[in-house]
């Protein structure tokens, strides 16, 4: 099998073990990868509860952007997935994830999962980043967010950029002036 397909068949299956509980807080960049090497990033929508989802992805985003990276901008990023067929949650095959890079320019995607049932101890946040290219996971993340709410959301996006910038170290990704298209001020 393909290394981008079986990439995009074991993400939900990732996303799914990472969500269960019995996780401790982790950045973990994969052997081998170099993470500062991936400037532009397209932060897919969020699995999970709607309102979370939705404030996750958009903390995401503007976090993410902050730390240095070039986000596609998320309306791009939804109208390229719609025109594709591709839906929250569905896999992408290797011809898919290679139309997805050519239209957007990422060079990884970053896929997330918010579970919020009502233990607060079993409340989970998960991302991976996955090369572009290949499908090839660069960085997991996985934490128990505060809450659920908005708010908590938001906050954990902002964790979440925490984590990276630790796992990044003292190198930054960079945008350049002519990749700075995402306006999230």
């Amino acid at each position: 099998m393909p290394e981008a397909l079986r990439a995009a068949a074991v993400l939900p299956l990732c996303l799914l073990a990472a969500c269960t509980g019995g996780l401790r807080e982790r950045a973990q960049v994969e052997p081998g990868k170099d993470l500062a090497a991936y400037r532009r990033l397209a932060v897919l929508p969020v699995s999970g509860q709607a309102e979370p989802a939705r404030a996750l992805r958009a903390g995401l985003e503007k976090s993410l952007y902050e730390t240095g990276f070039d986000v596609v901008p998320p309306q791009a990023l939804d109208a390229t997935l719609a025109e594709l067929g591709v839906g929250p949650g569905d896999t992408m095959g290797p011809s898919t994830l290679e139309e997805v890079r050519r239209r957007t320019k990422a060079q990884a995607l970053v896929s997330a999962d918010v579970s919020c049932p009502r233990s607060a101890s079993a409340r989970r946040v998960t991302a991976l980043f996955l090369d572009a290219r290949d499908g090839a996971v660069v960085l997991r993340l996985s934490f128990k967010p505060a809450g659920c709410s908005r708010d908590a959301a938001t906050a954990a996006a902002q964790h979440a950029a925490a984590q990276v910038q630790r796992a990044l170290g003292p190198k930054a990704p960079g945008r350049r002036a002519d990749e700075d298209t995402l306006f999230l001020r």
